[in-house]
């Protein structure tokens, strides 16, 4: 789906992820939460994928930031989501939380 950005790191087969993070191409924060709470009622788990540091409460106080000062990591917070992996994950596993990221997508589409 063109709507997923896949993660990168240059040759990617036998690439060992330690986290599996997509991010979402269009919709920001709700879209993003919207599709999460699709996949929990899938009972799929996923967390957001990165934080913005700016926004965290310490770093945003200690330096005075603002939400809007780094626009590609609030973004990227925004935007990103956590997809389950871990060692022993069998092929219809992840073909069960493709389909259902897939489902999710398409249901915030209507």
């Amino acid at each position: 789906m063109d709507e997923i950005v896949l993660p990168t790191a240059g040759d990617t087969d036998g690439h060992t992820f330690q986290s599996y993070v997509v991010r979402l191409a269009t919709g920001g924060r709700e879209r993003r939460n919207a599709v999460m709470a699709f996949l929990e009622c899938e009972n799929i788990q996923t967390r957001p994928g990165t934080h913005a540091v700016h926004r965290l409460g310490y770093y945003r106080e200690k330096y005075g930031l603002r939400s809007g000062d780094f626009p590609v990591a609030s973004r990227a917070k925004d935007t990103t989501i956590t997809l389950p992996i871990f060692p022993g994950m069998r092929r219809d596993d992840q073909e069960s939380v493709a389909s259902a990221l897939k489902a999710a997508m398409l249901a915030r589409n209507r």
